[in-house]
């Protein structure tokens, strides 16, 4: 998977909004749970059980040559 690198800032209220992009790559939607792990590197989310697939900019999924 290709990294997406990208800088958000906290709220006052601590939050951090997810972008657009994230959030369709992962299938987040609302109320959807997502891990939060403290490591050695900074803190690491996490979805947990799901399934990443390629889509396109209108959700329909892209084939892998592979």
């Amino acid at each position: 998977m290709t990294q997406i690198g990208i800088v958000r800032k906290v709220d006052s209220l601590g939050r951090v909004t997810l972008p657009k992009e994230l959030r369709r790559v992962f299938c987040l939607e609302k109320d959807s749970q997502i891990e939060i792990l403290a490591t050695d590197q900074g803190i690491l989310l996490r979805v947990p059980n799901i399934e990443v697939k390629r889509t396109d900019k209108r959700g329909s999924e892209v084939l892998s040559n592979g």
